[in-house]
């Protein structure tokens, strides 16, 4: 499996190689790379202390994108496990060789399944569940960066978009397709606006767009088929629905569902 690494990472690695010593990237990064976006930063760990370190490279080759650590020869995974909080933030990529993955991260990234590194334990909350506690809206506030991890499209939103966001889901009636809808309802406006002559703001499209980062990423955290044309259709043509979101106990009566 190979990922493409700016040329200065590259270089980190194969000069540490050069004397010896095993290099890997690891955290949010390798999560980006697997989620096919582009990482700003870039942390790696090698076996060299930080001696070696000092002593193979000088502060230019590594620059203010890269962030090198030491870790014990033969306890990446014990390092790893100091390192994140969330099982795929524990990932581990040796360029050009394979992914070290020993919580199962990549699964859990896969699956939307939000998996606590907690010590030696390891505790699995599915965002399914999240968004049908009563109290969701107070729980995706307070872990939002798990849930902004998760999902790095909710990143587009300001903070009070995203507070506005996370507000609608709590407090709308507690079927999932609606939940899931609000949770995605405004992820179209900020690819969307635009100024009218008068200088007033336009969000021509907005919809059909959320509408499609909906169905994207819930394709991604493989979600059923039926749920995600549910969220769909809630988000392209029942505007009332996201508006009045406790409406929708009689509009799913009237499609024929529980």
């Amino acid at each position: 499996m190979n990922y493409e690494l700016p040329k200065p990472v590259l270089v980190v690695v194969d000069k540490l190689k050069e004397h010896g010593y095993s290099t890997y990237i690891y955290g949010e990064c390798v999560r980006l790379l697997i989620q096919g976006q582009t990482p700003l930063d870039y942390d790696l760990t090698t076996d060299a202390d930080s001696d070696r370190i000092a002593a193979i490279f000088d502060e230019k080759q590594l620059q203010g994108f890269i962030t090198l650590k030491s870790h014990l020869r033969g306890e990446l995974v014990a390092f790893l496990n100091e390192n994140a909080s969330l099982t795929f933030d524990a990932i581990a990529y040796a360029p050009n060789r394979e992914l070290i993955d020993p919580f199962n991260g990549v699964e859990a990234l896969q699956k939307g399944i939000l998996t606590l590194l907690l010590g030696k334990s390891v505790r699995r909350v599915d965002l399914e569940t999240v968004l049908m506690w009563k109290n969701a809206s107070e729980a995706l506030t307070q872990h939002s960066k798990l849930f902004v991890d998760l999902i790095p499209e909710l990143t587009m939103l300001d903070s009070k978009q995203l507070s506005l966001t996370f507000n609608s889901v709590g407090n709308s009636s507690p079927i999932l397709s609606l939940r899931y809808a609000l949770l995605f309802d405004l992820l179209g406006k900020p690819d969307c606006l635009s100024k009218t002559p008068d200088g007033e703001e336009s969000f021509h499209g907005e919809h059909e767009r959320s509408r499609i980062y909906a169905k994207r990423i819930m394709t991604r955290l493989d979600c059923s088929p039926d749920i995600i044309a549910e969220v769909e259709h809630i988000i392209e043509h029942c505007r009332d629905i996201i508006q009045n979101p406790r409406r929708v106990q009689k509009h799913m009566l009237q499609k024929g569902e529980p």
